[in-house]
């Protein structure tokens, strides 16, 4: 390689070359100031010398050009030749919702999105492998699905709103340190932040149009590492909207570290009344164990929307570690009753961790038949003023303006606070779980919870009017006068047929 730098003899920026002890008579020279687009030059001249052969050649330079020169023998070959994938991408037309999934993952994610075509969706599944090489021009990286949002934003007839990551990343995605950690399978973009060092954002891989950083896509991952977890997640969808009695669809669960009570209190003030709000308070308890007890109850027994404000750790809530990674993988019993958790901490949704397996956001997401629907977390430290804007206006998002979508209830929640001037806390936070999920939160008339109002629920009510002690009382209490009588009765009645989910 030859670095010029301001060589006297250019004439024009246009110098002469001549190498000699060439070993062969065919070389070929390039212009690689680019080195992501070398430049082949031509005119070259080889003709036999003493020592071998003399290359001549011609390039117009300037202080920052290089060159290099190599005989045939040293271009590398390569070890295959395969079709460029994802190339169809190029002219598609378009659907609502895009799944990039690791490859090992691809079938399972046609499982998933056979779910998603279900409810409505059209749906596209895409391996990551395509957009390496389509848009990328083979180099493995986050880029690849940026750039390929990008493309699918500004040229497709129908520009998706859903995007889901499907496989779990490690911020050393391309081994350099850590290749005795965990592997990387679906990247996530890394963004330096003075305050914070290392971010993983997988938001800013769906802003694509200007540098406002608001996002075009709604974008969530499921970090799943095998086909197991995958299929796992989605018997718990399929389970999520199970009709009959779901009575825990009615009830929300606020958990909080001490000293951080006033927080955790305002979120509650958004929550509409028809629904049982009840809370667990570290400051309330003598020993953080008695607390632990009382929460893991809690999720056992089914709640809609669990919100946790505090400290926390990757694995952990709270120094006293009143909820752990291995308390939800091995003592939740919750099958069929998963809740959404809103968590306004540190470090939850640290899944692209090198070296920690043990991540709070995974363990709620993947573990077979316990834990989550999803979890809304952050990838790096938080802090307070960002977890009380962003509490803010998912709540308002919810049950002020009535959105039920989770992915669009998160983005409208981060892309508020990123335009109150806290855009890296806001692009720490992921969606972890399905961005097409709709919230299961039943109607007030829906007595039993199953997601519509039907002669179930009439049942329900009548057998609890009147002060008879029926042990849904606080169910069937439609107007909460603190009474089931004919008031009630007729709500139910003007909202009967009626569907929530």
């Amino acid at each position: 390689q030859l670095t010029i730098e301001n060589p006297e003899s250019a004439e024009e920026g246009r110098l002469r070359f001549r190498l000699q002890s060439a070993a062969g008579d065919e070389v070929f020279v390039f212009d690689v100031t680019d080195a992501r687009h070398p430049e082949l030059l031509e005119g070259i001249e080889v003709y036999p010398a003493k020592d071998g052969y003399t290359v001549e050649f011609e390039s117009d330079i300037d202080d920052a050009t290089k060159l290099a020169v190599s005989p045939l023998e040293h271009l590398a070959s390569p070890d295959s030749v395969q079709p460029l994938g994802g190339t169809w991408l190029y002219h598609h037309d378009g659907a609502d919702y895009i799944i990039v999934a690791y490859d090992p993952l691809y079938e399972a994610a046609r499982d998933l999105a056979g779910f998603a075509e279900q409810r409505g969706f059209d749906v596209d599944v895409v391996k990551y492998s395509e957009l390496i090489d389509a848009f990328n021009f083979g180099l493995y990286g986050p880029q690849a699905i940026g750039n390929f949002l990008g493309f699918a934003y500004a040229n497709w007839e129908k520009v998706p709103l859903y995007v889901l990551l499907l496989g779990d990343a490690s911020y050393d995605y391309k081994g350099n340190y850590l290749d005795w950690g965990l592997p990387d399978l679906l990247s996530t973009l890394l963004v330096d932040d003075p305050s914070l060092g290392d971010v993983a954002s997988d938001l800013l891989l769906a802003c694509v149009d200007g540098d406002d950083h608001l996002p075009e896509f709604v974008i969530a991952r499921l970090p799943a590492h095998d086909t197991d977890e995958v299929l796992a997640y989605l018997d718990k969808l399929e389970r999520y909207y199970d009709p009959g009695d779901n009575f825990w669809r009615r009830e929300f669960l606020f958990v909080a570290d001490d000293g951080f009570e006033s927080s955790s209190l305002n979120s509650q003030e958004h929550v509409n009344s028809t629904y049982l709000v009840s809370q667990l308070f570290l400051s309330d308890y003598d020993e953080p164990e008695e607390l632990t007890v009382d929460l893991l109850d809690a999720l056992n027994a089914g709640k809609v929307w669990v919100d946790y404000t505090g400290h926390g750790g990757v694995d952990v809530w709270a120094h006293e570690h009143i909820l752990d990674y291995a308390m939800i993988t091995e003592e939740l019993r919750n099958e069929g009753r998963y809740p959404f958790v809103s968590v306004w901490t540190c470090l939850n949704g640290y899944f692209d961790h090198g070296l920690i397996a043990e991540v709070i956001a995974e363990g709620f997401t993947l573990t077979d038949g316990a834990g989550a629907i999803g979890i809304f977390a952050p990838t790096r430290v938080s802090m307070g003023l960002a977890g009380d804007l962003l509490s803010e206006a998912l709540y308002s998002t919810v049950f002020d303006d009535g959105e039920r979508n989770l992915g669009i209830a998160t983005f409208a929640a981060c892309s508020n606070t990123i335009d109150e001037g806290l855009g890296i806390w806001a692009e720490s936070y992921v969606l972890f779980g399905d961005p097409t999920l709709d919230l299961a939160l039943p109607a007030p008339e829906d007595v039993n919870g199953s997601g519509r109002v039907d002669g179930v629920d009439l049942i329900y009510l009548c057998r609890c009017m009147d002060g008879a002690d029926c042990g849904m009382s606080r169910y069937a209490d439609i107007d909460l006068d603190g009474e089931v009588d004919g008031n009630d009765l007729d709500l139910l009645e003007g909202a009967f047929g009626t569907r929530a989910f």
